[in-house]
C-alpha cells in the first residue's frame, strides 16, 4: 500500500473507533451496510471512502447486525484497516469474533469469503506479534475476581465482586466512621442530625403503591424482619431495608461501587458458563438456596450469609436471602432488583435472567440488599 492509501486507511480507523462521532441520523439497513461495507474494501485498494461513510460504518461497528454475513465483513474490514495502519499486533480480538462469525456461516458468501483471503493473509503476521502477559488479576480481600467476557452483545471487563452480601456488621462499621468523622474522600459529610436519621430509618421498611400492606400489624411483622440495627445475633446477617443510595454510598466509602445489572447477571450465571439460575443448571431448593418452600413459609427471614455452597468464582446467596441492588443512573427515579429473596418460593424468581425492575430507589424492603463490585487492579505488559 502506498503512502497516500496508508494515510486514508488511517483516518478511516480512527474514526471507525472513536467514541466522539456522533451517529448518523439515517436509519440503519443491512443493504446500506453492504454498500457501505463494499466501499469500505474499496478503501484497502486506495479508493474513495468518504466521512460520511466512515461515520455509518462507526455505527455499525457499535452496533452489531442480526445478519452473521454483515458482521463477519465488517471484523474482516476492521482487521484489513488496523493491519493497513500498521497495527498489525492490535487484530487479536477481531480475528477471534471474526472466525466465530465464519463458523456460523457455511458455505461462506462471496463477499465474506472475498474479505477473508485478504483477512487470513495478515494472520502471520498478527501470529507472530509478542504476546501479552498478563499477571493474575487482584482484588480486594473478601472480594472474587469474575473474567470478563461478552454477554448479551456487550462486552464486560475483568472486576471484582464481593463474595458475601454486605452484612449487618459490615453497615455498623461504616455507620461508626461517619460518626467519628472519616468520610471517603470526595464523599459528602453528613450532619449530626442526618447520621442520628440513618440509624433509625433502616429499622423500617417503605412502601411503593404496589406493596402497600392492608393493614399496619402487618406493616410491622415485615418491620420485624429488618436486621438493622445491628443486634449481636444479626450482625452476620446481610443488611436489608435499605435504599439504593444508601447502598451505593456503603460501597463507596470503601471505594468500590454497586454491580451494573449486566455485571451481576454475568456474574451469577457463572461467566461463560451460562448457567440458568447462579450456581446451577437445577432449579433451585431450599438444600441449596435461603428461600421459602411455599406459600405457608413466606415470612421466614434472612440468615447468616455465606452458609450455603458458593457458586462460581466463590460467590455465596446470589439466590436467596435477600435479593440485591444494581447500579442506576443518578437522575433515573428507580432502580433493579435481582437474585430472588427468602420469601420467593417460585422458581422463576431465581433465574439470572430475572430482575425485578422499576422500584423507587428510595424504598426500603425487608428482602433487599446489596453488594459491592469494584474493578481489579492487574497489570498487562508485554515482555
Amino acid at each position: 500500500m502506498n503512502n497516500s492509501g496508508y494515510m486514508v486507511a488511517s483516518s478511516i480507523w480512527a474514526l471507525l473507533v472513536s467514541p466522539a462521532l456522533p451517529e448518523p441520523d439515517v436509519p440503519r439497513s443491512d443493504d446500506r451496510a453492504r454498500a457501505l461495507l463494499d466501499k469500505a474494501l474499496d478503501l484497502i485498494d486506495n479508493k474513495n471512502f468518504g466521512d460520511a461513510d466512515a461515520q455509518l460504518l462507526h455505527a455499525l461497528a457499535a452496533s452489531p447486525s442480526e445478519s452473521h454475513a454483515i458482521n463477519a465483513r465488517l471484523r474482516c474490514l476492521r482487521v484489513l484497516s488496523l493491519h493497513a495502519a500498521k497495527r498489525t499486533c492490535e487484530v487479536g480480538e477481531d480475528l477471534r469474533l471474526a472466525e466465530q462469525e465464519r463458523i456460523r456461516l457455511d458455505p461462506l458468501p462471496r463477499a465474506v469469503a472475498d474479505c477473508f483471503s485478504r483477512m487470513d493473509m495478515v494472520r502471520p503476521a498478527a501470529e507472530a506479534c509478542p504476546k501479552p502477559v498478563a499477571r493474575p488479576a487482584r482484588c480486594p480481600e473478601g472480594m472474587a475476581y469474575i473474567t470478563g467476557g461478552e454477554y448479551r452483545r456487550q462486552r464486560i471487563k475483568g472486576f471484582c465482586l464481593d463474595k458475601e452480601e454486605f452484612t449487618v456488621g459490615d453497615f455498623e462499621r461504616y455507620v461508626s466512621r461517619l460518626e467519628s468523622g472519616h468520610y471517603p474522600q470526595g464523599g459528602p459529610r453528613r450532619t449530626k442530625t442526618e447520621l442520628q436519621r440513618l440509624r433509625s430509618s433502616l429499622s423500617s421498611v417503605s412502601w411503593d403503591r404496589t406493596d402497600q400492606p392492608a393493614a399496619p400489624e402487618e406493616k410491622a411483622r415485615y418491620d420485624h424482619n429488618c436486621t438493622w440495627p445491628v443486634r449481636d445475633d444479626l450482625s452476620r446477617h446481610p443488611i436489608n431495608c435499605i435504599p439504593a443510595d444508601e447502598a451505593e454510598a456503603a460501597c463507596r466509602a470503601l471505594g468500590k461501587r454497586l454491580p451494573t445489572r449486566l455485571e451481576w447477571k454475568w456474574a451469577a450465571r457463572g461467566g461463560k458458563s451460562a448457567r440458568k439460575y447462579p450456581g446451577t443448571f437445577s432449579k433451585p431448593s431450599t438444600v441449596h438456596v435461603h428461600m421459602a418452600s411455599g406459600p405457608e413459609d413466606i415470612f421466614k427471614r434472612t440468615q447468616q450469609v455465606g452458609l450455603l455452597d458458593p457458586a462460581k468464582f466463590e460467590l455465596r446467596d446470589m439466590a436467596g436471602n435477600v435479593a440485591e441492588w444494581t447500579a442506576c443512573a443518578a437522575s433515573d427515579p428507580s432502580c433493579s432488583v435481582i437474585g430472588g429473596h427468602f420469601r420467593n418460593y417460585d422458581e422463576q424468581y431465581f433465574r439470572v435472567a430475572f430482575e425485578d425492575t422499576g422500584i423507587p430507589r428510595d424504598t426500603r424492603r425487608d428482602v433487599v440488599g446489596f453488594r459491592c463490585a469494584a474493578p481489579a487492579y492487574s497489570e498487562t505488559s508485554r515482555p
